[in-house]
């Protein structure tokens, strides 16, 4: 009997022991996490399941929600993985309009006009961009070679061209363009 005895009282003896060490241990992290000693472990993803497509797609729908800093981001990693993906160079370029980061929009700009000079959204956003900044005369070459492309988007682009033309004085210009841009907006009636 001495025999099982013994072995119980080892036996609590260890569940005790194991006990005091589980509260050590965390009373030792609760103290490093409160003196800013260690942090919560992080997630590190090694292997990213997303194709540049995938993240060019995510950057155009972040900047079109206005979500500029995420969109970025997402055109970034798309960029990484190709570095000729149109969509992505565009979104980043606009949300770096967006921001006001004109030098850093004109640089993705660039980049995308490489890749597709007769691109009407982009030659458009350009001129937005050269609007912005006083380079109304390449403005307005961008504008007017914005609509010479077949485009669904041609009233914007003529809106763009009666902002340019506005901004040089030229009053009766820019009233034709925008009544053209709001023609081609309305649509038939």
């Amino acid at each position: 009997m001495q025999k099982s005895k013994c072995k119980v009282q080892n036996v609590k003896l260890m569940n005790v022991l194991s006990i005091c060490n589980l509260q050590f241990a965390i009373c030792i992290l609760h103290c490093l996490f409160l003196f800013g000693c260690a942090s919560m472990p992080r997630i590190v993803i090694l292997n990213d399941p997303l194709k540049a497509r995938e993240h060019a797609d995510l950057a155009s729908i972040y900047e079109e929600k206005g979500e500029y800093d995420l969109a970025i981001r997402e055109g970034e990693e798309a960029i990484k993985m190709d570095s000729r993906n149109l969509k992505a160079l565009i979104a980043i370029g606009n949300s770096h309009l967006q921001k006001g980061s004109y030098d850093k929009a004109h640089r993705y700009y660039k980049k995308a006009m490489k890749i597709q000079p007769k691109n009407g959204a982009l030659l458009n956003n350009t001129a937005m961009l050269y609007l912005f900044t006083g380079r109304l005369e390449d403005a307005e070459r961008l504008a007017r070679e914005a609509i010479s492309i077949n485009s669904p988007h041609l009233g914007y682009y003529y809106d763009t061209l009666g902002k340019v033309y506005e901004k040089m004085g030229k009053e009766k210009e820019a009233q034709e363009a925008f009544d053209k841009a709001n023609e081609l907006l309305k649509g038939p009636q």
